[in-house]
C-alpha cells in the first residue's frame, strides 16, 4: 500500500499490526467519511479479534526475548516451572 511506511518497532509482528491499523484508517478516509467515522473504524480495528491475537503473540515474543533468567519471566512462570520440575514432557502435560 502506498503512503504507509513500515514503522520502526521491536518486531515485524508489531510493524504488521501497526500497518493493519493504518490501513483501516486509510480505508475509512478514502471513501470520504467524516473524521468520526475514520476514528471509529480505527478503534474497531484496534480492538477486533485479530488485534487481540496479535497482542498476545507480541507479549509472548517479548517474554521469549527476555530469556529464562530475567526477573519478570521468573516472577510470571517460576511457580509453574517449580511445579513441573523433574517431570517428563508427558507427565508435565498431564499435570498442566
Amino acid at each position: 500500500m502506498r503512503g504507509v511506511a513500515w514503522p520502526d518497532l521491536r518486531s515485524p509482528r508489531e510493524a504488521r499490526e501497526r500497518l493493519r491499523l493504518q490501513r483501516a484508517a486509510q480505508a475509512a478516509t478514502s471513501v470520504r467519511k467524516s473524521a468520526m467515522d475514520t476514528a471509529v473504524a480505527q478503534i474497531g480495528a484496534a480492538f477486533d479479534e485479530a488485534s487481540a491475537v496479535s497482542a498476545f503473540k507480541i507479549r509472548v515474543e517479548r517474554l521469549l526475548q527476555l530469556g529464562p533468567r530475567h526477573p519478570a519471566v521468573r516472577a510470571r512462570f517460576g511457580a509453574r516451572a517449580e511445579m513441573l520440575s523433574g517431570r517428563g514432557l508427558d507427565a508435565a502435560v498431564v499435570r498442566v
